[in-house]
């Protein structure tokens, strides 16, 4: 991102990436109850019919995230970059028994109450990002492009993505992803300039 400075950057600005502006506000307000929902959660039972466990937990596609990088004191930033790796994210399908369902009945009409074994669907496993900062010298000379700093770090994916009775549900996680963040500017004590960046992953929702 040529040109860029660090006092470009507004503190309360959520930032995305391959996510439409129509689809925005629907993420955040999917977030938030995802929040709640964790915050507002107890303790869930413990079934087993027909040797299959019951289907618990809920469905949560976001991964939290947070990387800081640093550059000297006496530079500054000029460009920013940001990346991440979904290969170490697998998909896991586990027969479970959903409780109290409604199924059609063949004669006519719904049956309530049902127990009807579906696939769980998680994605299990690590994700890595890097977030990389460019700088410049504020005395001196720089031969070629802008000095990097960087920062990788990896975060634990063990995510519900769905229920279903679909035999092939897992989606591609390499080319079917999106992330929000924010952007904020602080300096250490021994003034160094830091960038840090948090967020979520937005894990790809599972094959119709």
């Amino acid at each position: 991102m040529a040109g860029f400075q660090i006092s470009d950057i507004k503190e309360d600005e959520v930032y995305f990436f391959n996510v439409s502006e129509e689809d925005k506000p629907i993420v955040l307000e999917k977030y938030q109850r995802i929040v709640d929902a964790r915050e507002a959660a107890n303790s869930e039972m413990d079934v087993q019919q027909a040797d299959l466990p019951c289907c618990e937990g809920a469905c949560d596609p976001f991964v939290p995230f947070c990387l800081t990088v640093s550059i000297p004191n006496r530079s500054t930033a000029v460009s920013y970059s940001f990346g991440f790796d979904l290969s170490c994210v697998k998909c896991v399908i586990e027969p479970c028994l959903l409780q109290n369902a409604t199924v059609t009945d063949p004669c006519g009409g719904t049956i309530t109450g049902c127990d009807v074994s579906v696939n769980r669907v998680r994605a299990v496993g690590s994700l890595t990002a890097t977030l990389g900062l460019g700088y410049e010298y504020d005395c001196g000379t720089t031969f070629g492009d802008p000095l990097q700093a960087t920062e990788t770090e990896s975060f634990c994916v063990d995510n519900i993505l769905c229920y279903t009775c679909c035999s092939y549900p897992c989606p591609d996680f390499c080319n079917n992803f999106s992330v929000f963040g924010r952007l904020h500017v602080s300096h250490d004590p021994c003034g160094n300039c830091r960038l840090t960046l948090s967020g979520v992953f937005i894990l790809p929702d599972c094959k119709a």
